[in-house]
């Protein structure tokens, strides 16, 4: 049977593809600074003309891998907590799984994490990029955001801040977690260490809500 010829935007799509599989590696590798197109190139098995047909530059490649990245996170977050009810037993649950999975994928990805380091790195000395890579983790958060906003809203008066500000302590216990568990290991950072604290919190907001419910009952 004749194979059927791909079309221009397929062979365009599968470049692309191939040139941030290699990007990823070489950054991973070298960082930010060190690596150019032409690393890039010579990884992915292209000319340079290749890579900046698709790409302007380096950081809009980075950009890609994050903005990839900051999607499938987003996506992971919302599949989680679309499966099961939305009570207090079945959030602790999808909870606990989300962070489960967050810190996984962060800790046992070791060329994620080398980049992760590396978006954060550049964020810190070009204050253009920083800005692109807030835009980026935010929507990230945002998926996070819905979920808290979602699950509080019948307990908002149990809540000690608002749950905009709950979602970001979710997001920066984890992002913290991680950054331990690179430098000290499971030893100090257990794989379930992040999902237990997750379900501290969400039990600790059922406890507030229904001692604020007693009381308002006993009034």
């Amino acid at each position: 049977m004749k194979r059927k010829r791909k079309t221009q935007a397929e062979r365009r799509e599968e470049t692309r593809e191939r040139v941030l599989g290699a990007a990823s590696r070489v950054f991973a590798r070298r960082g930010f600074h060190a690596t150019s197109l032409e690393a890039v190139a010579e990884e992915a098995g292209f000319s340079r003309g290749a890579v900046h047909y698709n790409f302007a530059d380096k950081e809009q490649l980075f950009l890609e891998l994050l903005d990839r990245r900051c999607a499938e996170r987003a996506q992971d977050i919302r599949e989680v907590f679309a499966t099961g009810g939305d009570d207090i037993a079945a959030t602790s649950e999808q909870a606990q799984l989300a962070a489960q999975q967050a810190l996984d994928a962060m800790a046992g990805d070791t060329e994620w994490r080398a980049l992760y380091l590396e978006f954060l790195a550049h964020a810190a000395r070009d204050p253009q990029f920083r800005r692109a890579f807030a835009r980026r983790t935010n929507d990230m958060r945002a998926a996070l955001e819905e979920v808290v906003v979602e699950r509080t809203r019948l307990v908002d008066d149990a809540l000690p801040m608002a749950p905009e500000q709950l979602a970001v302590l979710i997001d920066a216990l984890g992002v913290g977690l991680w950054a331990h568990h690179m430098l000290h290991g499971s030893r100090a950072v257990p794989p379930d260490l992040f999902s237990h604290g997750v379900a501290l919190i969400v039990d600790g907001i059922a406890s507030r809500a229904g001692a604020t419910s007693q009381i308002g009952g006993a009034a």
